[in-house]
C-alpha cells in the first residue's frame, strides 16, 4: 500500500506540475474482488438449519488475510489495463499515465481510497466514478 512518503512525492509532483488534486473512497472495496483460493467461514449461530454447516466465501470480505491482495490485484488490473496507467518504479501503489508532454496523471493507491492527480479535470470527473472501477 502507498505510504506516506509516497503521498508526499505525489503531491509534491501534483503541486509542482499544476495538476488538479481530488480523492475517492470506495465503499465495500474488497466485496468487489474475488478470491483465488477455497475459504470456508462456519455458519454464524441463529441460521436455520445450519448447525455443523460451512459456508464457501468467493469474494473477499473485510477480516480475511486474503483480502487485500485480492482487492489490489483487481484495482491493479483495472488501472493498468482499462485505463492504460503504468506502475512507476520502486512505488507498487503509484501509478503514472503520461499522453504528451503536458497531459500526466497520476494514482496513488492505498487499501480502498485514492489520489487521483491531472491536468485535465475532464480526467478527474470520468475517473470519480467508483461504479466504473468496481464493474471490471
Amino acid at each position: 500500500m502507498i505510504n506516506h512518503f509516497s503521498v508526499i512525492i505525489l503531491l509534491h509532483i501534483a503541486a509542482k506540475q499544476g495538476h488538479v488534486i481530488h480523492s475517492i473512497d470506495i465503499k465495500a472495496a474488497f466485496l468487489y474482488a474475488n478470491l483465488k483460493e477455497k475459504v470456508y467461514v462456519k455458519i454464524p449461530p441463529g441460521i436455520a438449519d445450519a448447525e455443523g454447516s460451512v459456508w464457501e466465501i468467493d469474494k473477499a470480505l473485510y477480516g480475511l488475510g486474503q483480502s487485500p491482495q485480492a482487492w489490489y490485484e483487481h484495482l491493479t488490473k483495472f488501472i493498468e489495463e482499462t485505463l492504460g496507467f503504468k506502475k512507476l518504479p520502486g512505488f507498487p501503489c503509484l501509478f503514472r499515465l503520461k499522453k504528451g508532454h503536458h497531459d500526466i496523471r497520476y494514482i496513488g493507491v492505498y487499501v480502498d481510497d485514492m489520489i487521483i492527480t491531472s491536468t485535465h479535470l475532464l480526467m478527474l470527473k470520468k475517473l470519480n466514478k467508483p461504479s466504473r472501477i468496481l464493474s471490471t
